[in-house]
Parts: structure tokens; sequence; C-alpha cells
């Protein structure tokens, strides 16, 4: 069974990315990130936009990451389960390998892939590298895309999506079970769809119970 979850608030207990642009960028980044939840540019574009805006040097990004984000609670355990089952773990993200990769290195003899973005600083300014192949004219990742390259790899197999936000909902009709964060865009856009399963949860020892790992 493959698992493919998004990061940002769904592996994490905060969006990490929107955490940084509160502490290093200027408010007007939210005006930016509007315009992407409606859909009027694509992700990529916004976020040239929104991390041309940041001021902050890598090590001061390394100290807030550390001291800010925070895995959901049964994360740990369910990266175990997914290990000790042989059950591979694809993680998709709009986000950055610069406080992804730390956040997910206890964990990554679980992971079957990670894909996300690069960010490469210099000095207190940031340069941007999207990952190719994966892409949408919406996503940076698409969730879909991804969902279909995790199945093609386990033909015949039950695929679940994990995931909350704006950037996720391309993933609906290409799992077989989507578990989306209770509350949150992606249970509410699953349950307009109307013909994707789905269930909701708030941490991860609830998604072991629904996915079967408890």
């Amino acid at each position: 069974m493959p698992i493919v979850t998004d990061f940002d608030y769904t592996l994490t207990t905060i969006d990490v990315g929107d955490a940084l642009c509160d502490r290093f960028a200027p408010p007007e980044w939210h005006a930016i990130d509007d315009r992407w939840q409606r859909g009027e540019v694509s992700l990529p574009a916004a976020q040239r936009e929104i991390w041309s805006l940041l001021r902050a040097t890598a090590a001061a990004v390394r100290d807030f990451v550390a001291t800010t984000a925070r895995l959901r609670p049964g994360v740990p355990e369910f990266f175990r389960a997914c290990r000790e089952r042989a059950l591979p773990v694809y993680v998709g993200s709009g986000g950055f390998d610069f406080y992804l990769e730390p956040l997910l290195e206890p964990h990554r003899p679980a992971l079957a892939g990670l894909y996300c973005s690069r960010g490469v600083f210099h000095g207190d300014r940031l340069a941007l590298q999207f990952l190719t192949g994966l892409e949408c004219p919406s996503c940076a990742v698409c969730k879909g895309r991804l969902c279909d390259l995790a199945r093609a790899a386990h033909p015949g197999e039950r695929l679940v999506f994990l995931g909350d936000g704006a950037s996720d909902r391309c993933a609906i009709g290409h799992a077989d079970l989507v578990l989306a964060v209770r509350g949150s865009q992606l249970a509410e856009r699953c349950a307009a769809h109307g013909r994707q399963p789905f269930a909701t949860f708030d941490d991860f020892f609830e998604v072991m119970r629904l996915g079967g790992l408890g």
C-alpha cells in the first residue's frame, strides 16, 4: 500500500513555510499568497515573489525551524510502522529542502521518495530552484502526478493520500482514500467532490487507525 503525503501542516503542526515568511518577510507576502489561493497565479510564480521578500541567513532559518517546527503527534510511530510493514511513503511538498530535510532526516529510512523544491542561500537572500517533472499549471509539485507516479511503481495496490491545503487538491480522484486534516481546505474539497472516499484526522495515531496500521 503506497502512501503519499504532503508536508506542511500535514506532517507538521504548523505550515513551516508560512511561519518562516511571517518571521522573516514583510506582511505584504500575504497578499501574494492570496492571489495563489484564488488561482490567479501558479504556486511557483507566487513563491518567487514571496520568498524574494525574505531577509534571513541560512543559520537564522535553521535556528528558527529547530525551535519552532514540530511534527504532528504520532508521526514518528507512523513512519516506524510503515517501515516495519515495508509500506512505501512518498513525501511531496510545494515547500523547500532547507526545512523539510532537517525535520525528516530521522525518518529517511521510511521514505520511498522526497519531492520538493530547493532554496539556496546567498547571504540573507534566497534563490529558488523548482523541481521539474511533477509540476502542473497550478502546483510546484503536483500531488495528483505524485500519486500517479507512486501507483505506477506499485500497480494494483491501494493508494492513500494525506494532505490539508489548496496545493493538495490535485490528489482528489488519484487516490483510493484521502485522509485530510480535520477542518482543512482539502477536507472541504473532498466533501464537495462527492465521489472521493475520504476521512479526517488530527494526529497520526488516527492516521494509523484509519489506514489499518494501528
